[in-house]
C-alpha cells in the first residue's frame, strides 16, 4: 500500500485517471496541464530513474514535456500504474520513431501495450523502440514484438 491505501499506485487521483468501476484509462496529459499532473507521476518517474544510468532529472523531464518535446502518459483503473514518457524523432531515412524514454508500471503491462502502440501509429511513428541498462527487458521486449536493433557502448570521458 502507498500513503495514500491504493495497492502499488503512485500518486493519488488526478483528474481522469480512474476508470469508471476499475477500467484501465490511457491518458495523454496535454503540455498546458504538466505541472498539474506532475505531483501525481513524480513518484514513477523517481523510481524509474532509479534504474537507469541516464543522466536526466526530474526537472529535464518536466521540461521536456512542458515544450511538447515529450509526451507524457499514464494508465490508471483506481491508482496510476504506469507512467511513460515518450519522444517522436524524425529519422534521416524519412521514418518517424516513438521512442519510450521513461517506462515505469507498477504490474503486468502487456494488456495495454497495444494502446500505446496505436499512440505511436497515430502520431506519425512507424516504429516504437526503447533502451535499458535492465538484463530482464531480453526476455520480456521479444514478447512484446521487440528486436534488438542495436548495441550502445558509453564510455564517459569526465
Amino acid at each position: 500500500m502507498d500513503n495514500n491505501g491504493k495497492r502499488n499506485g503512485v500518486g493519488g487521483d488526478f483528474p481522469g485517471s480512474s476508470g469508471a468501476n476499475g477500467e484501465l484509462k490511457f491518458v495523454f496529459v496535454p503540455p498546458a496541464l504538466a505541472d498539474e499532473a506532475w505531483p501525481f507521476v513524480l513518484e514513477a518517474i523517481e523510481r524509474a530513474r532509479a534504474h537507469s544510468t541516464s543522466t536526466w532529472s526530474p526537472q529535464d523531464v518536466l521540461r521536456e514535456i512542458k515544450a511538447g518535446a515529450a509526451h507524457l502518459l499514464f494508465t490508471a483503473r483506481d491508482a496510476i500504474i504506469s507512467v511513460l514518457v515518450m519522444r517522436f524523432l524524425e529519422k534521416f531515412d524519412g521514418n518517424k520513431e516513438a521512442r519510450i524514454w521513461i517506462f515505469w508500471a507498477s504490474e503486468d503491462f502487456y494488456d495495454y501495450f497495444d494502446k500505446l502502440e496505436d499512440y505511436a501509429k497515430y502520431y506519425g511513428a512507424n516504429e516504437l523502440t526503447f533502451s535499458s541498462p535492465r538484463k530482464g527487458w531480453a526476455k520480456v521486449a521479444p514478447k512484446l514484438g521487440f528486436e534488438v536493433a542495436e548495441t550502445l557502448y558509453r564510455k564517459r570521458l569526465i
